[in-house]
């Protein structure tokens, strides 16, 4: 059978190929939507915090960052009590509130938190209180009590008389698990606050004031004579590592820095913000590092100062920051009322996404921090 020929050219036709497609090309009647570079994509920057809730207020993060103890107050007429719970939120001990008139303060080793066991006209008893719930009551007095580099030995000033007429003449100490209490030093100065309770050194001494005079005691008694800077000091604060205590004369205000069984005026103003003519309280103080502290030299340029070998060296700090805490070689500054985390040694900056405002810092461990501002806790870092 012969095909006609119309018919054999038509189907010829239906199967040459058709025109090569454009390489790239899409197709007119569906366009696609162009796809936004890599400079259009937005980043988001996390926030460098996490808040932090408990149960009561007077929130304390332990000094290890694994903590938070709180007071707890009941309803009007029951019993208020202390809570300690991880950062998760479990409760891991609670103990009930009896007597009790201070806010809780850590322990430098997190072992547990000072209490006041009693009110009055002068410094309670001194209790120590386990995140596991158990109370030690020491035998000394809650006034100014320090806890030995080792971890071994409570030392507290010893207060005498009433109200106005507070005496402060001896020093005790007593062991941390618990045990008598005994008189490591007794002034015979005829002033009524003779006595003050400086702090450890590392080898485990006791380093006190007693009239005007610096001495170090050890476990044993035996007193050394440290200096004479011809005023009466108290202390300000004691660095991380236990070298260096800093102490205070108020009204005029001036620093000391004790170290290495030597003690030198500060010789520079600090880089913290002070209440003059008052001392600084602890943590008011400002630590970089293991036990340098942050001062304004002449220019008002803030360097970093070691007191135990005399070195300075600049703070690569942002403009107009104000220097707020330090963990290590992290500064937390503030600027114009926001928080940014600062490595001194780079200048690196990052935003942390708070507001300083009315609030207390305390610094942690691996260049973190801890913020309380009013009933609200946040771990920075």
């Amino acid at each position: 059978m012969r095909i006609p020929l119309l018919i054999a050219i038509a189907l010829l036709m239906s199967c040459a190929p058709g025109p090569a497609p454009t390489v790239g090309a899409a197709p007119s009647a569906s366009p696609s939507a162009a796809l936004p570079t890599a400079s259009a994509v937005p980043t988001v920057v996390p926030h460098a915090y996490r808040e932090i809730t408990a149960l009561g207020d007077f929130m304390r993060l332990s000094p290890d960052g694994q903590t938070v103890v709180s007071m707890v107050q009941r309803a009007k007429g029951t019993t208020s009590y202390f809570a300690f719970q991880r950062l998760d939120g479990t409760v891991i001990g609670a103990v009930d509130n009896l007597t009790a008139m201070s806010g809780p303060e850590w322990l430098p080793d997190s072992s547990g938190v000072f209490i006041s066991l009693a009110a009055g006209q002068r410094a309670g008893p001194l209790g120590v209180l386990s995140p596991d719930g158990r109370l030690l009551e020491t035998g000394l007095d809650d006034a100014n009590p320090a806890l030995s580099p080792d971890g071994t030995w409570i030392a507290a000033e010893r207060q005498e008389g009433c109200c106005v007429g507070i005496r402060i003449h001896e020093i005790r100490i007593t062991p941390r698990a618990g045990g008598p209490v005994r008189t490591l030093v007794t002034s015979t100065d005829p002033a009524p606050q003779p006595v003050s309770l400086l702090g450890w050194s590392p080898g485990g001494e006791v380093i006190y004031r007693d009239g005007a005079r610096i001495r170090s005691v050890t476990l044993g008694g035996r007193i050394t004579e440290l200096a004479a800077p011809g005023r009466p000091l108290t202390a300000s604060a004691v660095s991380p590592d236990g070298r260096v205590i800093l102490a205070c004369a108020a009204d005029p205000l001036a620093f000391w820095v004790i170290t290495n069984g030597t003690v030198a005026d500060l010789g520079a103003p600090p880089a913290w913000p002070l209440r003059v003519p008052w001392c600084s309280r602890a943590d008011e103080v400002i630590w970089l590092g293991a036990h340098e502290l942050p001062l304004r030299d002449a220019g008002g340029r803030v360097k970093a100062f070691d007191p135990a070998t005399g070195a300075t060296h600049a703070l690569s700090l942002p403009a107009g920051a104000a220097l707020l805490s330090a963990s290590g070689d992290t500064l937390l500054v503030s600027i114009d009322g926001d928080l940014h985390l600062v490595t001194a040694s780079t200048g690196s900056d990052r935003p942390v996404g708070l507001r300083s405002g009315d609030s207390s810092v305390r610094p942690l461990a691996g260049g973190r921090f801890f913020m309380v501002s009013g009933r609200s806790g946040y771990l920075i870092g």
